[in-house]
Order: structure tokens, then C-alpha cells, then sequence
């Protein structure tokens, strides 16, 4: 005789890990968007010294009007999302669907992240220091000091920068012989997500998908100005069409490093794990995707790539790409059937290289 076993499920969610924003504490908001789309910000020039002189007419020497120049922020990104509940699906559902419940959720586990990792983005795409160096065991901490040193070179404050840091980066300088201990020695910890110090620098651990390939960022929140210009979520209670629940966000929002402030940016570049998926005869349509993409393209990198029928090899940190071809925004190329293809995230005035690929795809057949 069959046994009937039976079954029953839980009204407690498993909910997905989530942080709060983890890159607050390195931005300024310095400019006010209330009713406008832009902000134009001067900077003014300084004049050079002279040795002065005790005789003629300019003793001081030969005066030049000062000049300026100006930068315009622009807020580009507009996102949203919208979904539906059904209010039979959250009768039969134990009420675990409970839309102010949801709402939150997405708010913590997809708009925050994705603002955090847009904002080190254009912190990686507007390093004003940058080195390509791939970090090992025996280097991490030499070159979290040679770019703690670059900015300390540039006049910026060391008090108050923060360390992005991959977690390969964080495990390798841990397993780094020269690497002292006492620097990492945690004090005081006011940041969200910070783990710890090395030599005055706050540091937080980010998934490495955050920094586009870079092994960490080290910043001062005078360099980047972050915009929320909008941060709008509803709740429509039986909206007409729906017995439920109507759930939609829009949010505006963006981040600009200024053109003086560039030089308080110092990052390690290392590279992105590159994948395709192809299809063709003579030619094919080779699809280049990497974790993070749509954020390098919304961000302003440009992604360029080149082909040929031998081992095509890989773009390095500030090598001149602009004799490869530029990707459209659907991340299409088209490459002959047997070529093998390499990318890379470029700058998009001067189509220098700022992220390389790890590799070369592998040989593409139809």
C-alpha cells in the first residue's frame, strides 16, 4: 500500500545576501541638479612665477589675463524597473509575496549594487593613475604603495581615500611576505563594508565584478561627484488590469570625476575573462560578453576588438587601439569563421586601452 507523504511549505523567505551601499563614503555631492538636467562647472587656471626685479615697469613680470575653462555633468542614466504580483499567486503563496516586501528587496539587491558599480566604474574608466601590472603574491602590497604614493605625489590628502579591492587582490596581499601585518589592523571602522586599514587607507572588499577588471581602486571622495536626481518606487493596489499588485521604480542617477580631481584616482588594472557564443559560415556573428558589460558600456567605455586567422593577441594597459574595430552597444562582431578575436575596454576620446582581456577567444567554427 503507496504511503502518501506529505508536504508543506515555509512562509519564511530565503532571501539572497545583500549590502548597503558600499561607496557612499567615497563620493561628494557637491553640486545641486534641483531642476536642472546639468551642471556646468568652472575651473580656473593660476599663474606661472617670476623672480622679481627692483627696476622697469613690470617688476613683477608681464601680466597674462587668467583664464578658465568649464566641464558640463550631464545626468545619463534613467533606469526602472516594474513587475506584477497577482493576488491569487500571494494568497497561495503563504503571503510571501508581499509587495512592499519585494519592492525592498530589488531596491537592496539591484538598484544599490548596480549605482555602486557604476560609480567605481567611471572611477576605474577616469584614473588619472594607472598601472597593469598583474598582481601576485610577492607584489600586492608594492603596488597598493606605489599607487598609495602617486596620489600622495599629486598633493592628495591620504586621510579620508578608501581602497577598493578585489578579493583576489585582498587574498594575495594577505599571503604577501612583505606585506605588515600591523597595517591591517582595523581601527575604527565607520565605513560600510570596510575590513580593515593598510598604511592609513580604508579598505573594502567589493565583488570583483564592481571593478571591471581592475584588482582595486584607491580614491579620495573629493574626485567623484555622485547625482540622484530621482529615486521614485509605487505601489498601485489593484491597477486597472491587475487584481494585485503593480510594483515600479525609476531612478536617475549619476557620476562625474572632475578633470582637476583625476589625479586623487590611482588603480590596478589587471583584465576581464572575455566569453563568446558564434554562429556562421564564412563569416560569423561572434557575441562578446563579460560580467559587467552593460555597466562598462553606460559607464562610457568603448570596447573595441581585432581579429586574425593566428593567435591574436591580447591589448595591454594604455597600448593604442584605435586601429581596432569599435563594438556597437550589442556587443556584435563580425569576424571571418576560423579567426581567433581579442577586446578590450577603451577610452573613448583616445581609444587608449584601460582594461585588456585575460585571454584570446579560442578559434571560432561554424
Amino acid at each position: 500500500m503507496a504511503n502518501n507523504l506529505a508536504t508543506k511549505y515555509s512562509s519564511v523567505v530565503d532571501e539572497r545576501f545583500k549590502e548597503a551601499s558600499l561607496t557612499e563614503a567615497a563620493v561628494n555631492r557637491d553640486y545641486d541638479w534641483d531642476g536642472v538636467a546639468s551642471v556646468i562647472v568652472y575651473d580656473v587656471d593660476t599663474s606661472a612665477m617670476n623672480n622679481y626685479t627692483t627696476s622697469g615697469s613690470n617688476r613683477y613680470g608681464t601680466p597674462s589675463e587668467l583664464g578658465n575653462g568649464i566641464q558640463t555633468f550631464t545626468i545619463g542614466q534613467d533606469r526602472s524597473f516594474t513587475f506584477t504580483i497577482d493576488r491569487k499567486n500571494n494568497d497561495d503563496a503563504m503571503m510571501v509575496m508581499a509587495a512592499g516586501e519585494a519592492l525592498g528587496r530589488q531596491i537592496d539587491e539591484v538598484v544599490t549594487p548596480e549605482t555602486d558599480e557604476y560609480r567605481i566604474a567611471k572611477m576605474v574608466l577616469n584614473a588619472g593613475n594607472s598601472d597593469g601590472t598583474a598582481i601576485t603574491t610577492a607584489n600586492a602590497y608594492s603596488k597598493f604603495l606605489d599607487a598609495r604614493a602617486n596620489i600622495r605625489k599629486a598633493k592628495v590628502p591620504v586621510n579620508g581615500c578608501i581602497a577598493f579591492v578585489s578579493t583576489n587582490f585582498y587574498k594575495k596581499i594577505k599571503q604577501d611576505s612583505s606585506f605588515v601585518k600591523a597595517s591591517d589592523i582595523a581601527q575604527n571602522m565607520l565605513i560600510t563594508g570596510q575590513i580593515g586599514r593598510i598604511d592609513n587607507i580604508a579598505v573594502v572588499e567589493v565583488p570583483d565584478s564592481y571593478l571591471l577588471g581592475a584588482e582595486f581602486v584607491i580614491t579620495h571622495p573629493v574626485a567623484t561627484t555622485a547625482c540622484e536626481k530621482l529615486a521614485e518606487y509605487r505601489v498601485h493596489d489593484n491597477a486597472p488590469g491587475i487584481s494585485g499588485w503593480l510594483v515600479e521604480g525609476r531612478t536617475r542617477y549619476d557620476a562625474f570625476v572632475r578633470a582637476n580631481k583625476k589625479s586623487a584616482i590611482a588603480t590596478q588594472i589587471g583584465a576581464i575573462t572575455l566569453e563568446s557564443a558564434a554562429t556562421g559560415t564564412s563569416t560569423v556573428t561572434t557575441v562578446l560578453d563579460f560580467d559587467g558589460m552593460d555597466t562598462a558600456l553606460r559607464a562610457g567605455f568603448e570596447i573595441r576588438y581585432a581579429s586574425t586567422a593566428t593567435t591574436q593577441k591580447a591589448a595591454t594597459v594604455g597600448e593604442d587601439c584605435s586601429t581596432w574595430s569599435a563594438l556597437a552597444t550589442t556587443a556584435i562582431a563580425t569576424t571571418s569563421a576560423t579567426y581567433k578575436i581579442a577586446a578590450a575596454l577603451c577610452d573613448p576620446t583616445t581609444h587608449v586601452c584601460i582594461v585588456p582581456t585575460t585571454s584570446i577567444l579560442p578559434t571560432v567554427h561554424s
